[in-house]
């Protein structure tokens, strides 16, 4: 560790990164790795992408397995379990739904954000009267103070734009034009929220781009997704958010068609100027 002041999800999935180096630097598959340390294949992979806690058992059985039995590189991964245990800000409320953590984990190492929504303001542009009123109507079981816990959470999470170290998140937010036309808490609450977009756009690291009805059919018609990029030599991630779930895909393939569907939207959509352009004309629509 030559970073003790990181994160715990970026120790995290430096560790996993590293074991699944060892793995593959023997010619091991994930099912060959799993047997032999006496783990499900679903252990190791979650292992390896940050998606469970790791014990120190887990890591020297699995050094065992892979042939590294010298102290260093024992007491440097068993020093990132260590460190990795750590929590984060967010883990432990019991109202922030417990998959949503491992994104939250990825998106605060993460060094870029391409978003693409189809029907709401991404959660990092969101205004308080905005995500009080998303989620109002998404979570009716929770009680005002957990409704507003979730509001500071949220408002938390945008701090990763304007942090100076490590740098800013870079976030490109693609959105439909219906997103600025939906009366989320009603005119006012919209009005605000379509000036609090203006406002970020003069973010550096902010990058705002519409797409207009009149586009018609693109390639971001099957639905939101995103792409979290990390430091170099760490591969991305695409996460989907739905009923369904939350995905977060990491092979090859997925990957591929994921980066390729980014490129389509973001080819097809107008530049800044053209976007802000239809972010300010829909304020002014919307002014109460």
């Amino acid at each position: 560790m030559t970073e003790p002041t990181r994160s715990p999800t970026a120790v995290r999935r430096e560790l996993g990164q590293r074991l699944r180096g060892l793995r593959t630097d023997q010619g091991m598959t994930v099912a060959q790795a799993a047997a032999q340390a006496g783990f499900s294949q679903s252990k190791v992979t979650k292992i390896e992408l940050a998606q469970m806690a790791v014990t120190r058992d887990d890591v020297l059985r699995l050094l065992g397995v892979y042939g590294e039995t010298g102290t260093g590189q024992q007491e440097l991964l068993l020093a990132m379990v260590r460190s990795g245990a750590s929590r984060e800000w967010w883990e432990g409320h019991r109202a922030l739904p417990p998959k949503f953590g491992s994104y939250l984990g990825l998106e605060s190492v993460a060094t870029t954000l391409r978003a693409y929504d189809t029907h709401l303001v991404h959660g990092l542009l969101q205004t308080p009267d905005y995500a009080r009123t998303l989620l109002q109507a998404e979570r009716p079981e929770l009680l005002p103070h957990e409704i507003d816990r979730l509001v500071e959470f949220r408002m938390r999470r945008q701090e990763i734009l304007t942090r100076t170290d490590p740098p800013p998140l870079t976030l490109w937010s693609v959105m439909d034009e219906a997103v600025l036309r939906r009366q989320v808490g009603g005119r006012q609450v919209m009005h605000a929220q379509l000036q609090r977009l203006i406002e970020a756009s003069e973010l550096p690291a902010v990058n705002l781009l519409v797409m207009p009805d009149e586009l018609g059919a693109h390639a971001g018609l099957d639905g939101p997704f995103a792409i979290l990029q990390f430091e170099t030599g760490t591969r991305p991630v695409v996460y989907v958010e739905g009923q369904a779930g939350n995905l977060y895909l990491e092979k090859d393939d997925d990957l591929r068609r994921g980066q390729q569907t980014m490129n389509h939207i973001l080819a097809a959509a107008p530049g800044p100027e053209r976007s802000l352009a239809l972010i300010r004309q829909a304020a002014k629509e919307m002014k109460p």
